[in-house]
């Protein structure tokens, strides 16, 4: 099991690269410009909505509800929360921007200053 969730990580950080990094060189730009975040995050919330609306398993426990013990979830669910998870992963700033953009900056400002 957890040679899965290391795969499923391992895939949501390449697809972190080639959407924040790879994709923006690709399509001329030298870096992410400042407003590409928008789009992707845009991309992100249709997919991962289009996955809870049409796909079984409704993207997964709802985290209104808290954590709770359940049953697990049936194997024809697991498709569906798959593609919201790395729909949501794999497009959302959560993960990419700060360490891209946000936190190398302002280490390198700190280190700067001293």
């Amino acid at each position: 099991m957890s040679v899965v969730a290391y795969s499923f990580l391992k895939l949501v950080a390449v697809l972190q690269e080639a959407v924040f990094e790879t994709l923006p060189e690709g399509l001329g730009f030298d870096a992410a410009p400042a407003w590409w975040p928008l789009p992707v995050l845009a991309l992100s919330g249709l997919l991962t909505a289009w996955a809870i609306r049409h796909l079984p398993g409704q993207g997964g426990h709802s985290p209104v509800d808290g954590f709770k013990t359940t049953s697990p979830w049936p194997a024809e669910a697991v498709p569906g929360v798959l593609f919201a998870a790395l729909a949501a992963g794999s497009f959302s700033a959560t993960s990419s921007l700060p360490r891209r953009w946000g936190s190398g900056r302002c280490a390198r400002s700190c280190c700067d200053s001293r």
